[in-house]
């Protein structure tokens, strides 16, 4: 896919061996439910988070409805935080 966002995760290579599926990606990747879950005993945090990653998630998929004018469905994405901004990604695949 050639969509170029900072919200969206650049995939660098997939590989698929006996069953088990792989993708690497040039990032530092936390799966958003561990990073919220790891904030859950601050409620003040909690709703920052949701708050911040609301705006980012607007702004990516607003993004891809633009590039390609269709909406994604949520079981056609898995979102993630960018450890080193805080940042929410998208990451544009099926889940398994």
């Amino acid at each position: 896919m050639s969509l170029r966002h900072p919200n969206i995760i650049q995939i660098c290579g997939a590989a698929s061996s006996h069953g088990i599926h792989a993708a690497l990606f040039n990032d530092d990747l936390v799966p958003a439910r561990y990073f919220i879950d790891s904030h859950r005993d601050s409620h003040f945090l909690t709703v920052y988070i949701y708050a911040h990653c609301n705006q980012d998630f607007s702004e990516a998929f607003n993004y891809i409805w633009s590039a390609l004018q269709r909406p994604f469905p949520s079981s056609e994405y898995t979102i993630w935080i960018r450890r080193s901004t805080g940042r929410l990604c998208a990451e544009l695949t099926p889940r398994q």
